[in-house]
């Protein structure tokens, strides 16, 4: 018969962390606002960033990669975009909004975006061939 030695705790106990110290992961990719997909997450990422919640591995792509695109999409500054988050409301108010500063794309117009969102990989900005593709 053998037992299971139980290991004891010889450390200190830790506080349990703020939820501002806790890290959180953007929302889907997948989320629609007005029936675009990609925006609820670039907005999600911005709130986390601001409050300190964003994982640093998301940092280097603020603004660009998927985010750039979707503001491009919309024709909306990102940093304008950013600021107007940062002022609060939510996701259907600030799509307002860039409809407004920017465009609102019609109803063809987002499924394309949608279509081409929905194939994206997170590799796929790396090898060069969407911008290869986008010469065209």
């Amino acid at each position: 018969m053998t037992t299971k030695a139980k290991r004891k705790h010889t450390g200190r106990q830790q506080p349990a962390p703020s939820k501002s110290e806790v890290k959180a992961y953007p929302r889907s990719a997948y989320d629609e606002v007005g029936g675009i997909v990609y925006f609820a997450r670039m907005l999600h990422k911005i709130r986390l960033h601001a409050a300190g919640r964003l994982p640093p591995d998301y940092h280097k792509n603020l603004s660009i990669g998927f985010d750039g695109r979707c503001s491009r999409f919309l024709r909306v500054d990102y940093a304008a975009l950013r600021e107007r988050v940062l002022q609060g409301g939510t996701d259907e108010q600030i799509l307002q909004c860039c409809f407004a500063k920017g465009r609102q794309p019609n109803d063809e117009e987002i499924l394309i975006w949608n279509s081409f969102m929905r194939k994206r990989g997170w590799r796929d900005e790396a090898d060069g061939t969407t911008k290869e593709l986008e010469r065209y």
